[in-house]
């Protein structure tokens, strides 16, 4: 999609459409936000009696001087 000061213009194709094939039966790719696959991936290791590691994204400010 396309925004300007808040409001939305438009949507904007990130790629252009191809044909199904018989190796791949999705025209487009699929784009998941980073949260969404972690949150996939988590559900799927735990009942398993897997974990992962787990690390913030960005070093957190120290509240010490």
């Amino acid at each position: 999609m396309l925004w300007l000061d808040g409001k939305q213009l438009g949507e904007h194709r990130m790629f252009d459409p191809a044909e199904a094939t018989e190796d791949s039966s999705y025209s487009e790719p699929w784009m998941l936000p980073q949260w969404r696959t972690q949150k996939i991936l988590f559900e799927l290791l735990l009942p398993a009696g897997r974990s992962a590691p787990w690390r913030p994204a960005a070093p957190q400010p120290s509240s010490s001087p």
